[in-house]
């Protein structure tokens, strides 16, 4: 009896992270703000001056081991990326927030919808826009 009961047991913490979400994004935009406080959003563009696109992959989602990959400093070296408020990362605007801390800053990764942004508050400041990749999800 008690090995049913483990194998049950077993099988319901696996099905947990196998029904984990998944998601792939492209950022292709970045946003600035002047001294009045406008943001304007700009394309990523490379030293050649050709689109450029960064890749954002988050794993995890509606569990509490989420994490990314990107070529952005912290979510290269961090692996945990923890939800930024307190009822599971979902803020009063609809919009599920992350953060993820490094030596170099913080970053903080704001999903709403199928869009992304991800705000760099370390070192240098910047914020990545993009959109879920439907190609991949």
């Amino acid at each position: 009896m008690t090995k049913i009961a483990l194998f049950l047991i077993l099988m319901f913490f696996c099905s947990g992270i196998a029904l984990a979400e998944m998601r792939t994004y492209t950022l292709n935009q970045y946003e600035l703000s002047d001294e009045n406080g406008a943001v304007k959003t700009f394309p990523i563009k490379s030293d050649e001056k050709k689109p450029m696109f960064l890749k954002l992959t988050l794993a995890g989602l509606g569990t509490n081991k989420v994490t990314a990959q990107a070529p952005i400093y912290n979510l290269s070296v961090e692996s945990q990326v923890y939800p930024l408020e307190k009822n599971n990362g979902t803020g009063v605007d609809g919009a599920d927030w992350y953060y993820v801390r490094g030596d170099q800053g913080l970053t903080v990764i704001e999903i709403k919808g199928e869009s992304i942004k991800l705000h760099n508050l370390g070192l240098v400041n910047y914020t990545y826009v993009g959109a879920l990749d439907r190609s991949v999800n």
